[in-house]
């Protein structure tokens, strides 16, 4: 188990013991929430930087730098993680190595993780409309601005309510 907090610090804690198993240290904070698959663990920076990790040691096996701050989780599928930047980029990364598969700029900064899925042996990332628009079902549950006191949490995220809602997607706001 890891958590990123705003000191720079990423911590694995194990979950029998409850004891520190190691610590990493970042020259940042760090706002991305870690993704594991195996034995390696993935997040952005404020840096820009996608750092990977050993879920074993927190010994730094490979970095991937971006132009821009990367604030949201990466997506891991198979053997590629996905994840964007505030530099309007859209990265596929090998994770194992962190060496660049491809990147699609989408002409705004990213600061939401994406959703990748697989679909008849093909895998995707998420496009709500194209998804919607070919009859899937798709069902958003978030927190509402009810949930918390950090209005700066909702405050991005209001102004893409009606996108998704005309997306043609089912939006469930979940309250304390």
């Amino acid at each position: 188990v890891s958590d990123i907090n705003l000191t720079g610090v990423l911590y694995a804690i194990d979950l029998n013991t409850h004891q520190l198993r190691w610590e990493h240290k970042t020259s940042t904070e760090n706002f991305s929430a870690p993704a594991i698959l195996d034995d390696i663990l993935v997040w952005g920076s404020l840096e820009g930087i996608l750092n990977g990790v050993s879920a074993a040691d927190g010994k730094v096996l490979w970095t991937f730098p971006t132009e821009d701050i990367i604030f949201s989780a990466p997506a891991i599928a198979g053997n590629t993680v996905y994840f964007g930047s505030y530099d309007k980029n859209l990265y596929a990364v090998d994770y194992r190595t962190g060496k660049l598969l491809w990147q699609f700029n989408g002409g705004a900064g990213c600061n939401s993780a994406p959703m990748s899925f697989s679909y008849k042996g093909e895998q995707f990332i998420a496009d709500l409309r194209e998804l919607t628009g070919r009859g899937v079902q798709v069902n958003i549950l978030t927190n509402s601005l009810a949930s918390h006191d950090v209005p700066a949490v909702n405050s991005h995220y209001e102004g893409w309510r009606r996108p998704i809602l005309h997306s043609g997607a089912s939006l469930y706001e979940m309250r304390s």
